[in-house]
């Protein structure tokens, strides 16, 4: 077992540590694959969220790296983040890429520093998403997404009120709990 930050880590390392471990029997030796690997195997079957945790004060250049990586793949996604300098980064790189503010707040909260980065979409834990907030965001161009829905139930609560995303652990409870087509 390795202890640290995988900032830390070199690649090398990184590749060699088991990514199942901790999920017990089902998976033995998955290994972490790289942005640049998961887009070579999956292409443009698939439209990725891809999430920098940490910015460039952290991860220096890390928004124009994976914005390279997007464009050199031609494939279909969206950069997300808590870190809102890192999205502004990425606005400044590419004023078209689509971007996602991730957040723990109401929706109406986060609408202005959407706007300001000229975001596409809110993400905000599923437990603070209300009617009042997706309606709000709809009407100024904003799409919402919920974050992380593991319960059925919850997962129904959010498409009736018109969440246009749900993020989850399990999608297929989710996508069995709601009507198909919904949910992307």
């Amino acid at each position: 077992m390795v202890g640290g930050f995988i900032k830390d880590l070199t690649l090398a390392e990184i590749k060699k540590l088991d990514a199942s471990a901790r999920f017990g029997g089902k998976w033995r030796d998955v290994r972490v694959p790289t942005l640049e690997e998961v887009f070579r195997e999956f292409g443009r079957r698939v439209k990725y969220k891809v999430e920098i945790k940490r910015g460039s004060d952290y991860y220096p250049g890390i928004e124009g790296k994976v914005i390279d990586l997007i464009r050199r793949y031609n494939v279909d996604a969206q950069i997300i983040s808590f870190d809102f300098d890192a999205l502004s980064n990425v606005r400044a790189i590419d004023r078209d890429v689509e971007i996602g503010v991730i957040f723990v707040g109401r929706v109406s909260w986060f609408i202005d520093t959407a706007k300001k980065l000229n975001a596409q979409w809110l993400h905000a834990s599923h437990d603070l998403i209300d009617r009042k907030g997706i309606e709000m965001a709809h009407r100024l161009g904003l799409k919402v997404g919920a974050w992380t829905v593991n319960d059925e139930e919850e997962a129904r609560r959010l498409v009736d009120m018109g969440v246009d995303d749900i993020t989850s652990n399990y999608p297929d409870r989710v996508i069995r709990s709601v009507k198909v087509g919904k949910v992307i």
